[in-house]
């Protein structure tokens, strides 16, 4: 999944299935969207097959209503439902009322990062950072110096390291 600029993930759940059950997949809270994602294979060829990662459902957290959770019997209450813009959506995962909760902080804006990404509990200062940690490393180019030798059959000019000229086609070494 790709993630816009500034986008961080909240919470991840794996194995999540829709409300209807027909889809299961990974259920990602950023602080942007919620996405759930499933991986789907195709078949190119006899034997090729591919495997690419397909959302399903993506849902700005802009547009949320209500999150709240779905009294089941069944599942136990198990199960969370969002309504975004006239659509209701439900989840089965594992905790429920920790979904809501991190929902209504990110649609708030109360939620604070650390160096890693992942979400720091507020009011926590970030400390015990060494001087190397607070500046990003600067990217140093490594310069090669390219050694060219002269072809035995045309005398072209060839990189030391090419197994036949570019010019004649016969074998260097």
């Amino acid at each position: 999944m790709l993630f816009d600029a500034g986008e961080a993930v909240l919470l991840t759940e794996h194995g999540v299935e829709t409300g209807n059950g027909k889809e299961k997949g990974n259920l990602i809270l950023t602080n942007k969207r919620i996405v759930l994602e499933t991986t789907r294979e195709s078949r190119r060829m006899v034997f090729v097959k591919d495997k690419h990662d397909i959302i399903i459902i993506n849902i700005p957290l802009s547009s949320v209503l209500v999150a709240d959770k779905k009294k089941d019997i069944i599942f136990k209450g198990h199960e969370f439902r969002i309504n975004a813009d006239g659509t209701q959506y439900s989840f089965r995962v594992k905790e429920p009322q920790l979904w809501i909760n991190q929902i209504a902080s990110a649609k708030s804006g109360n939620l604070t990062y650390n160096q890693t990404g992942t979400q720091q509990q507020p009011g926590v200062v970030m400390q015990n950072i060494t001087p190397s940690q607070q500046s990003v490393p600067e990217n140093h180019e490594v310069k090669k110096e390219i050694i060219k030798v002269r072809c035995r059959q045309c005398q072209a000019l060839v990189d030391e390291n090419a197994k036949f000229c570019p010019s004649c086609g016969s074998l260097m070494g």
